[in-house]
């Protein structure tokens, strides 16, 4: 039986500077009703996620918090959705004018999350070189 680990560690979240300025720059685009994702692969061997939401989009700072704490709680128990595939640096950014509730972020976070796992499925497939 295997369990899963639904915590949220410093050592999985994002915060290099060079590491996010890479995702944004030279990373793929995965977009969902509300959630923007950027990623690239990474040689750390986990994946390290930034969860992000805009100033210019939600001007109070309660209400980007309040989102903030949703994209993460759902990024935390979806985060084995990526378990087991390559690693990767990942930028969560919400992307809606509206405050949705938590369930519709979690099915949005989810979506991200599984194109990014195929994403890095397909890429990893691709990669192993043929056997001559």
């Amino acid at each position: 039986m295997e369990t899963t680990c639904y915590k949220f560690p410093k050592s999985s979240r994002l915060s290099s500077i060079t590491s996010v300025n890479e995702c944004f720059e030279n990373g793929k685009i995965i977009r969902d009703k509300s959630i923007k994702g950027f990623f690239i692969r990474n040689a750390a061997g986990s994946c390290k996620v930034m969860i992000t939401v805009p100033k210019r989009l939600h001007r109070k700072a309660v209400t980007r918090n309040l989102l903030k704490r949703r994209m993460r709680e759902a990024y935390r128990l979806n985060a084995g959705i990526l378990k087991g595939k390559a690693s990767a640096n990942i930028v969560l950014i919400y992307s809606s004018e509206e405050i949705l509730p938590y369930i519709e972020i979690k099915k949005n976070i989810a979506n991200v999350l599984g194109k990014i796992g195929k994403l890095l499925e397909a890429d990893s497939g691709s990669a192993v070189p043929a056997a001559d």
